[in-house]
């Protein structure tokens, strides 16, 4: 069943634009879901040539914030040293954040995100992390949408950036089975994914506990800490 489904997600990435918008949230939606690691090959070619038209396509997109933070984001996440001067349009004359922001609570979540992803010296994203993080909060008990203020306020207490692959992706699945444009061939697979995985995961706890006990770390090592459960943790929640 896991391959079955593995393979139409495949069709899908192939499928579609590597341009396109499209392309850009499927690749989100799959790294979030936490099923990346299936797909390396395509999603690295296909990061590698939204990198390469990253200036044409960021002009073309000037006036569309979401699309141009998500572009921003995922090649900064891929390890691409890309240009945050693709924001500089959405500073005022006073080289403040423009307020006709606050009326895209989508495009703010999304240049939040990407404003997590600066570094030093990049003072226009440590203004619009200030920026959208103020009025995200604000915004918070006007949003309608159940699935948007959902993943304003999990962004806002844990951006993507300070996320774990694996818990990120149990709240992420929650999230976007809560979004209606949400594809069901893939949220279908994430679910099943993430069921093998937790079983596998499960299984390594009960071996590495048994383990732990067995040998009475617990006891012998009295400066420590009986914490084989939490090595674990440590490790098993990279994948």
């Amino acid at each position: 069943m896991l391959e079955k489904q593995k393979v139409e997600v495949k069709k899908l990435l192939a499928q579609t634009p590597d341009d396109s918008t499209l392309k850009m949230e499927l690749i989100n939606a799959i790294q979030r879901l936490g099923v990346a690691y299936h797909f390396s090959k395509e999603m690295d070619d296909s990061l590698h040539k939204i990198h390469q038209n990253y200036d044409t396509q960021s002009s073309k997109d000037k006036d569309n914030v979401g699309i141009l933070a998500l572009r921003f984001r995922l090649l900064r996440q891929q390890g691409y040293h890309v240009s945050c001067d693709v924001f500089n349009g959405l500073v005022d004359k006073e080289g403040n954040l423009k307020e006709s922001l606050i009326d895209d609570v989508e495009g703010m979540l999304s240049l939040y995100e990407a404003s997590n992803y600066g570094i030093n010296g990049e003072d226009i994203l440590d203004r619009a992390l200030e920026f959208t993080s103020s009025h995200l909060r604000n915004s918070l008990h006007k949003i309608m949408s159940t699935s948007l203020s959902n993943r304003v306020k999990e962004a806002l207490e844990m951006p993507i950036s300070k996320s774990l692959i694996r818990l990120g992706a149990k709240k992420f699945i929650s999230m976007y089975r809560q979004d209606e444009s949400h594809n069901q061939t893939l949220l279908n697979f994430a679910k099943l994914d993430f069921n093998i995985v937790q079983k596998i995961h499960q299984r390594e706890l009960h071996h590495i506990t048994r383990w732990w006990d067995d040998l009475e770390f617990g006891k012998k090592l009295s400066f420590a800490r009986d914490s084989g459960g939490v090595l674990f943790l440590d490790d098993g929640s990279l994948f």
